[in-house]
């Protein structure tokens, strides 16, 4: 697997953090997006990702990762796009949304 990792910052200093791997097939990307699922403490929401012309490209998650007590809970979204699995991870859920409906329509 090949893996690409870019962290932003929003204008109040929270942190998203995107990382793409790319698997061997759109099969080990499935199984790699439900190991990811797996491990969460929480399942926020399961669905479908469509792209820019509305058709379906592969399942897509919200999950909550905790770490302990005095750290902020981390959220992720995740989807499968054919080989890829794109994960997209921050403290805020809503900075995640957004951020996923701006570069990711």
């Amino acid at each position: 697997m090949e893996a690409s990792v870019h962290s932003y910052e929003s204008e109040d200093g929270i942190v998203v953090i995107q990382l793409r791997e790319w698997y061997k097939s759109p099969s080990d990307a499935r199984s790699g997006l439900d190991a990811l699922t797996k491990k969460a403490s929480r399942i926020i929401k399961q669905g479908t990702k469509n792209d820019a012309k509305g058709r379906v490209v592969g399942k897509r998650v919200e999950l909550v990762f905790s770490h302990g007590h005095r750290v902020s809970p981390e959220m992720v979204i995740a989807w499968a796009d054919g080989d890829t699995v794109v994960r997209l991870s921050s403290t805020s859920l809503p900075l995640l949304l957004d951020f996923e409906n701006q570069y990711y329509p």
